[in-house]
């Protein structure tokens, strides 16, 4: 949910498709990878299939990088979503106030501005709550052991505080 796993380069080479030594900074996704891929795969002049999740990288790349491929992303994960939206970043915990960053004066997310923007927080929350109705229910679920850890985890992060150690196995969080 938070920008460290986020903000990982990814590198496109196509020599004599793409020109060398440019540089993407719009908001994408692993699943922009195989919409990409299918592109590519389709006869020319052939749409991609509606419903696909991502969008073909290389479109966007065409034009010298200007067009922006997402300008919401959302994702989710047992009970944890967030949503991203321009510079803005919304998180929640089910059963918890979410929290929203800006990620262009704050992009270590230490800073909740979810009481001083709460448009932001609305519209965001709006766009992720209509996402999620889209999405059909996860086929598998992780395990209860999993779960607790990391919702330790983003407890914690969510208040800006180390997450220290926790019990094994529904004990008590060692300190």
């Amino acid at each position: 949910m938070f920008e460290g796993g986020h903000r990982v380069p990814m590198v496109i080479s196509w020599p004599g498709t793409i020109e060398g030594g440019r540089s993407f900074e719009g908001l994408s996704s692993s699943l922009d990878i195989a919409a990409t891929a299918l592109a590519r795969a389709l006869p020319e002049g052939t749409a991609l299939p509606s419903g696909l999740d991502g969008v073909d990288l290389l479109s966007c790349l065409a034009d010298g990088g200007r067009e922006i491929p997402h300008e919401f992303l959302a994702w989710r994960k047992e009970d944890a979503a967030a949503a991203r939206l321009g510079q803005w970043k919304l998180i929640r915990l089910d059963d918890l106030d979410p929290v929203l960053y800006d990620l262009e004066s704050d992009p270590g997310e230490t800073g909740d501005l979810s009481h001083d923007r709460p448009e932001v927080v609305k519209r965001i929350g709006e766009l992720l709550d209509r996402w999620e109705a889209e999405m059909e229910e996860p086929r598998w679920h992780d395990e209860p052991e999993w779960l607790r850890v990391t919702r330790h985890i983003h407890e914690a992060l969510l208040k800006n505080r180390e997450p220290g150690r926790i019990a094994p196995y529904g004990g008590p969080p060692r300190r």
